[in-house]
């Protein structure tokens, strides 16, 4: 408002306010609608809706996520950790895992990427990986295969500290059951040999307390909402992977909020990777749901059962992605 004025052009009050993001955008759009956020917020603001895309939706548990499977490839390729923060070199880890090695950002913008190959090891961690992302579902081996691989392994061995944002560890793999055979039902004699060996570690229970005004460093997504929320995740996301919208399904029920909660799967494998009409449609979506509200919009589930069907996916999936097997195959 006060940017339009200063230009001349200023606007009328907005009656309501809509919020959406990508990423750690998404985590703040999913962070603003909370009951906690909306109680400590220094600049309180109502949003009537919102659409959280590829988003943080499991708040802390991100952090988890991307120290277990550094972990996870660096014990898979049988070069510890044997400390925490774990010291590796990622070269040798990679000469363990990969045959060919996934494509590196500059590769793919050259246009000389090649198929990534895993080794014996390489497929347990990718096991590993599926499991702790959200379970088997299309387009998963897609993204563990691509450069998303690197943004991992490059983030995933901090302090856990976040870089610092936190003054203590806030990293926790103490009750985690690595599934190294890409059966989750079943503990073979080498997964339990794989969980036994690794290196456990605790976080503290304050790492991320409330501060003086209340608010957090890392804001919590605890499914505490009042208004409608449309949600959009790619399947093969390895950077934010799609179990962050079964940790907010979890929650928004837990609370009594499950029926103000739709979410949506896209077919494809990079991180925020959208078609514009999927975009559109979520948004619009939300929008006449908000104006309507006793006519929710259509929406996918996001158990590990319903993920796991080949053609999971597809309802919302507006353009076939390279290298994605297509839906009905």
């Amino acid at each position: 408002m006060q940017i339009a004025e200063d230009n001349e052009r200023p606007l009328n009050r907005p009656d309501k306010i809509y919020i959406t993001g990508d990423s750690m955008g998404g985590h703040i759009t999913a962070a603003a609608i909370e009951a906690e956020t909306m109680a400590n917020a220094n600049n309180k603001t109502s949003y009537a809706g919102a659409v959280p895309r590829c988003a943080v939706l499991g708040g802390e548990a991100e952090f988890d996520y991307l120290g277990n499977f550094t972990f996870a490839a660096q014990h898979a390729a049988d070069l510890g950790p044997d400390s925490f923060p774990p010291q590796f070199d990622q070269a040798a880890i990679d000469a363990v895992l990969w045959n060919q090695p996934p494509p590196t950002f500059a590769e793919i913008e050259n246009e000389t990427d090649q198929p990534a190959d895993p080794t014996a090891a390489g497929l347990v961690l990718q096991n590993i990986v599926q499991d702790l992302s959200g379970g088997a579902r299309p387009a998963f081996v897609q993204g563990f295969r691509g450069p998303r691989y690197h943004t991992v392994m490059s983030l995933g061995g901090n302090d856990g500290t976040v870089t610092g944002i936190l003054a203590r560890n806030l990293f926790d793999n103490t009750k985690v059951q690595y599934d190294v055979d890409g059966n989750p039902d079943t503990v073979s004699d080498a997964e339990m040999m794989f969980n036994d060996s690794i290196l456990r570690v605790n976080a503290d229970p304050n790492a991320n307390p409330p501060q003086p005004d209340g608010l957090r460093w890392i804001p919590r997504i605890n499914g505490e909402i009042s208004v409608p929320v449309v949600t959009l995740h790619n399947l093969g996301d390895m950077f934010v992977p799609f179990r962050h919208e079964q940790f907010y399904r979890k929650r928004v029920e837990a609370n009594g909020n499950g029926d103000l909660v739709v979410q949506r799967a896209i077919r494809s494998s990079p991180h925020c990777d959208w078609r514009a009409a999927e975009l559109i449609e979520a948004f619009q979506a939300m929008v006449d749901w908000e104006q309507n509200p006793g006519n929710p919009p259509a929406g996918d589930a996001v158990s590990r059962d319903a993920i796991s069907d080949p053609d999971y996916g597809c309802q919302f999936t507006r353009e076939q992605r390279d290298g994605i097997p297509a839906c009905g195959a």
